[in-house]
């Protein structure tokens, strides 16, 4: 890349070294680790990877339901109830995506200050332990933590959660939080975050929702693939001993008016 490019790209002079953000992140991992999690405690796993490949094994399909209120004592009452009731009907519910609210991805010193939308908020690390162990159900924390400004923080407060699978690396490429445009702070939060997934005793997975990013503007399935596979890459091989990566979530629409065009 040619200087006068670079400088379009890139205008900072220099950027930051991601071996000293990836030793900062594995370094942190000697004070924040995976919590109690009353579902890995009743499903004797130490990790959601574990018992999804247990589940695989066994041809059995996880069900997972994605739901948050604004108010965190009605969405633990919901979280407490589905669960109840499905085991009384002899089904299941194996995780549930907590819907927070955009305003998470801003750091907590700064939060109050910003827009919010209509979402769950969790201010503090014993707010996300409260409600993630609500239920024996394992908590998804896939929006508004990985690829924003609070990457880190939401990170270590999830893993004190419990949680095993955090996202969205999918948002990262594409969301874009108001007023915010520190696209290196970002990155750097963001990469800390998935150093500090990857040093955990246990596997903690980088989730990425793949309509969230790119891949929801593709028209064919193979640029779809192209994407899973360059996210892959990022996570697995270009950052080094770094989480798993799962995709997830590419929908399929048809144009209406196909069946109708002459040949």
């Amino acid at each position: 890349m040619n200087e006068q490019l670079r400088a379009q790209v890139f205008p900072e002079s220099e950027l930051p070294d991601y071996r000293e953000i990836q030793s900062v992140g594995r370094k942190m991992a000697e004070t924040w680790g995976v919590g109690h999690s009353e579902f890995l405690l009743a499903c004797q796993c130490g990790s959601e990877s574990e018992y999804k490949q247990r589940m695989m094994s066994q041809g059995v399909v996880m069900k997972h339901a994605h739901m948050g209120f604004r108010d965190r004592n009605k969405s633990k009452r919901a979280f407490a109830e589905i669960y109840e009731k499905t085991q009384v009907k002899g089904v299941y519910v194996d995780r549930y995506g907590l819907c927070l609210d955009w305003s998470m991805g801003f750091p907590r010193s700064i939060r109050s200050e910003q827009l919010r939308g209509t979402g769950l908020i969790l201010d503090s690390v014993e707010e996300f332990v409260d409600i993630a162990n609500s239920a024996p159900v394992a908590s998804h924390f896939g929006d508004f933590v990985l690829g924003f400004p609070a990457a880190l923080e939401n990170t270590q407060f999830a893993l004190s959660a419990g949680s095993t699978v955090i996202g969205n690396l999918g948002q990262y490429f594409t969301f874009r939080l108001p007023g915010w445009l520190n696209d290196i702070e970002t990155t750097r939060s963001t990469l800390t975050a998935i150093a500090l997934m990857a040093a955990q005793p246990v596997d903690v997975l980088v989730h990425s929702n793949l309509d969230d990013g790119f891949a929801a503007v593709f028209n064919d399935l193979s640029c779809a693939l192209g994407a899973a596979i360059v996210e892959k890459y990022l996570i697995e091989e270009l950052m080094g001993e770094m989480s798993p990566i799962v995709l997830g979530t590419i929908i399929v629409i048809l144009c209406p008016a196909l069946p109708f065009k002459k040949p």
